[in-house]
């Protein structure tokens, strides 16, 4: 009744396997296209005790940040570490060294 070729198989079987990543990758937190990521609960707590406008550092999931603290462009109310705009850029660049 039903005759599944291997092509058919393999190829179903992907784009099931991208629809499933993209599902996992949505409900993980990651940011839509256009939005900005939530930053590290690190950043927060580097900024905890401090005010707007200290120096502040802390390790993330990318390394060491260096930065001050800044509130957050979605108005939250507690402080945030921002790291200085030269490392953001050294940062992208090498992401983009190693792809």
């Amino acid at each position: 009744m039903f005759k599944i070729t291997q092509k058919k198989l393999i190829r179903n079987l992907v784009l099931l396997s991208t629809f499933a990543a993209s599902l996992i990758l949505s409900s993980t937190g990651m940011a839509a296209k256009g939005q900005r990521p939530e930053p590290p609960q690190q950043a927060f707590e580097a900024c905890a005790s401090k005010a707007e406008g200290d120096v502040c550092a802390f390790t993330g999931e990318r390394g060491d940040a260096e930065g001050s603290c800044v509130i957050p462009p979605r108005g939250e109310e507690t402080l945030v570490c921002a790291p200085q705009r030269e490392q953001r850029w050294r940062d992208r660049n090498q992401g983009s060294e190693t792809q």
